[in-house]
């Protein structure tokens, strides 16, 4: 009985080891994208877009509006001001 949970154990270690290693794996390269990303972006006015930054990474900042409601026809449920109106679903 003790080595059939030695045995358990031992692969549950491996498993945890392996899953860790992918996670930090994957937060290293996140990592390296932002510091990258930090390092390459352009501040650009929104109301006076130029095309040498176009296919650059961009930062800009402002207020958004929507004129039209966003409606959902089959709640009758509408939305105004907003830029989405999410439905989700779920059975009970």
């Amino acid at each position: 009985m003790a080595t059939a949970e030695s045995y358990i154990g031992i692969v549950l270690l491996i498993f945890a080891t392996v899953i860790t290693w992918c996670n930090e794996s994957k937060l290293v390269k996140v990592d390296t994208f932002m510091k990258e990303a930090k390092n390459e972006y352009r501040s650009v006015n929104v109301e006076d877009p130029q095309p040498r930054n176009d296919y650059y990474l961009v930062h800009a900042s402002g207020d958004t509006q929507n004129i039209e409601e966003i409606k959902d026809s089959a709640f009758g449920v509408s939305a105004a001001n907003s830029y989405r109106l999410l439905r989700k679903v779920e059975m009970l």
